[in-house]
């Protein structure tokens, strides 16, 4: 071989060395970081969702980042999973974790109680300091997602009794930088576009009832309703008051109901504090008919039923799932729980029937 021979030779090799470094250079750059590690999964069900999710809760270094659809929090259970997963929570906020919340807010088809036990967890979150919002009003948020470090939890159950202590549920938990970024961007979207929670729970005084519990205590399940009642049951002309002030037991210009009775339109708007979250019964005429389809899926159906004396101002708003076969002018009688104020997300309706039953004179219509 002449030595301008293997010049050429060693020149060619050379050549070679450096394409292939360019291309293994190449290949580092753009295929690496879709590269990751084998991700570790742990399956978990029914009891084991809280014996997986406690302790890395408590071993929590940087962030918790938490979507969930139901989140209950029971004064008179301290001891029950769910406040333990709170009082986690709070541990973890105390000694510089990153701890965010995002709760559904509710729509009409959740009720008045869905909303009044979401702001009672709610509240017992951001009184210890933890950043807690509403979802955006108009979109159901049913995810059980638990972001924890470099861990998601991703599983069927809520953070309430009958989820982590009776039901079947499935949860999986993924340890995996992959799975981490992909749901934190999701976390981070669903807050850009939630709503910082006004979590204060009215409290009422009058007679009155919660859940199913007439005494005034509040109790309902393992929930209590942190309202409190009094009232002399003879005397109903006194105040009511919440959040926003002092507002008249006597509905202005309603003639005088019977005192203790609901069993009439101007009646309840008259005892309004007495027949607040009572089921009652009452007939009158249909007005301003809605037919909708809630963001999940649901339909309803809100009117007005007129007191039959003519009044147009003797009217309660009635909301009943699913889409009547029913008319403006119609003639109904509307069986529901009335509630003087219910409260939806950032909506406020006042003199509603959640109704269960309308019916005529021929036929139930739902």
């Amino acid at each position: 071989m002449t030595p301008q021979t293997k010049q050429k030779a060693i020149s060619s090799t050379i050549k070679i060395l450096i394409a292939g470094i360019v291309i293994g250079a190449g290949f580092m750059y753009f295929l690496l970081p879709i590269i990751s590690p084998p991700a570790e999964v742990t399956p978990a069900a029914d009891r084991g969702y809280f014996r997986t999710l406690h302790p890395l809760l408590t071993n929590a270094k940087d962030s918790i980042h938490i979507v969930m659809f139901e989140l209950r929090y029971y004064p008179g259970y301290p001891d029950s999973k769910t406040n333990q997963l709170l009082s986690e929570l709070i541990s973890a906020k105390e000694r510089g974790v990153d701890v965010r919340v995002i709760i559904e807010g509710g729509e009409d088809f959740l009720g008045e109680d869905f909303i009044i036990e979401q702001k009672q967890a709610c509240k017992y979150l951001k009184d210890s300091g933890i950043d807690v919002r509403f979802d955006e009003w108009d979109v159901t948020t049913h995810a059980k997602l638990v972001i924890v470090d470099d861990t998601v939890v991703i599983s069927s159950t809520n953070w309430n009794y009958y989820a982590i202590e009776k039901n079947n549920e499935a949860a999986i938990l993924v340890t995996s930088e992959d799975a981490v970024r992909y749901y934190e961007r999701y976390f981070y979207d669903l807050w850009d576009s939630s709503e910082d929670s006004y979590c204060e729970v009215e409290s009422y005084s009058g007679l009155g009832e919660s859940g199913s519990d007439e005494s005034g205590s509040g109790e309902s399940g393992l929930n209590s309703y942190p309202g409190n009642y009094s009232g002399n049951p003879g005397n109903y002309s006194g105040n009511y008051s919440d959040k926003s002030g002092n507002y008249s037991l006597n509905y202005s210009g309603i003639p005088p109901g019977n005192p203790g009775n609901c069993s009439s339109i101007h009646e309840i708007l008259q005892n309004r504090g007495y027949c607040d979250r009572k089921t009652v019964t009452v007939s009158g005429t249909v007005s301003g008919i809605k037919k909708k389809v809630s963001q999940a899926g649901n339909a309803y159906t809100t009117f007005q039923i007129n007191d039959n004396t003519g009044n147009t101002d003797w009217n309660l708003r009635v909301f009943i799932f699913g889409n009547l076969s029913i008319h403006n002018g119609n003639e109904v009688t509307v069986e529901g729980k009335f509630y003087r104020e219910k409260q939806v997300g950032n909506y406020k309706y006042q003199n509603e029937i959640d109704a269960n039953r309308v019916y005529n004179s021929t036929r139930v219509l739902r």
